[in-house]
């Protein structure tokens, strides 16, 4: 493993609403299930945006439910040292 490798933990879930919710709609059930799993799980997950708040814990980000906001797809690089690469676990 190269010397600069840093492990990125986050995750993007994605649940089909087949358009028939705003963005806003969208973003505040996207914020509900975060904080519902970050109450159930406090020690592996965080809603920090910055890395070095997270203390290693995995990030949920409900923000990039909004017009304009990108995601990186399935198994493209990410822009990092080492060219991590964005997977799906399911």
């Amino acid at each position: 493993m190269p010397q600069n490798f840093r492990f990125y933990l986050d995750a993007h879930i994605y649940i089909p609403l087949e358009g028939k919710y705003t963005c806003q709609q969208s973003q505040l059930f996207a914020n509900i299930i975060v904080r519902i799993v970050r109450k159930q799980i406090p020690d592996y997950t965080s809603l920090e945006w910055s890395i070095a708040a997270r203390n290693g814990k995995m990030y949920f980000d409900f923000l990039q439910n909004r017009p304009g906001a990108i995601i990186a797809g399935p198994y493209s690089l990410r822009p990092k040292p080492g060219a991590t690469v964005s997977t799906p676990l399911i």
